[in-house]
């Protein structure tokens, strides 16, 4: 009934090993996620939002742009508005990127799963991250992490519901046994 849990909380539940998940992640079988909980700022690509802005003119209004319930993130712009003396937008120059805070479950690269297992990061000043998120539609927003205070470990991995959920179907329904 979680909707989301640590790494080595999901391997208890499934009575694996934290290696096997991130092989998992690795091999692009399961979506490993970074708890984003400090909201660092990121350079975001957004297509749903800055191709059709003018329908998305509550987003920047509300300031804050929920993909689901663990998932969030606050634009600072996304390009210049122009509006008449009734307020309405005349014209708007979207920006392929704008930047925003991040809040939440931001899914990792299945490349970096490695290098955070072996804590083999670069250096703070070179590290450079593309997370992802997905809205209930199916639209992706990319944010490229440069801007943040921590070096990600193991602990800050995170499964989702829906794949804590197939795995253990997997193991269980197809007789399949644990790795």
């Amino acid at each position: 009934q979680l909707e989301y849990c640590r790494l080595d909380r999901a391997a208890e539940l499934l009575g694996c090993e934290v290696s096997d998940l991130i092989h998992f992640g690795v091999t692009e079988r399961v979506a490993i996620y970074l708890f984003l909980k400090d909201s660092p700022t990121a350079l975001v690509s957004f297509p749903k939002i800055t191709d059709a802005f003018p329908q998305h003119q509550d987003l920047c209004e509300k300031g804050r742009f929920i993909f689901d319930l663990n998932t969030s993130m606050r634009p600072f712009g996304f390009g210049v508005i122009e509006r008449d003396d009734d307020g309405n937008i005349v014209s708007f120059e979207s920006e392929p990127e704008f930047k925003a805070e991040l809040y939440g479950l931001w899914r990792l690269p299945p490349y970096i799963m490695t290098d955070i297992d072996n804590d083999m990061l670069p250096d703070m000043e070179d590290l450079h991250i593309r997370v992802s998120a997905v809205t209930s539609d199916g639209d992706f927003a990319y944010a490229d992490l440069k801007e943040w205070g921590f070096r990600p470990t193991v602990h800050d991995c995170y499964l989702k519901n829906v794949d804590l959920i197939r795995i253990d179907e997997c193991f269980t329904n197809n007789g399949n046994t644990k790795p």
